[in-house]
């Protein structure tokens, strides 16, 4: 009897384990893709282009200092 009653609370603990780990997963992936993750993504690499350009300007200008 003691047996069959460990059993069962291994089984039992396995399934809600295995229902937390779903459950979770489903919601950090549902955070991961939410509209509003992949909209502040669409600005920033916006803006990393005028970084980008920016950073190309200023050594362009120092690369000419240093020449002249």
């Amino acid at each position: 009897m003691l047996a069959l009653e460990e059993k069962t609370k291994i089984v039992r603990n396995y399934f809600l384990t295995s229902a937390l780990v779903i459950f979770t997963s489903v919601v950090v992936t549902d955070l991961f893709y939410s509209p509003i993750r992949i909209g502040q993504q669409e600005k920033l690499e916006n803006y990393s282009n005028y970084v980008t350009a920016g950073l190309v300007s200023y050594t362009v200008n120092y690369c000419q200092k240093i020449k002249d």
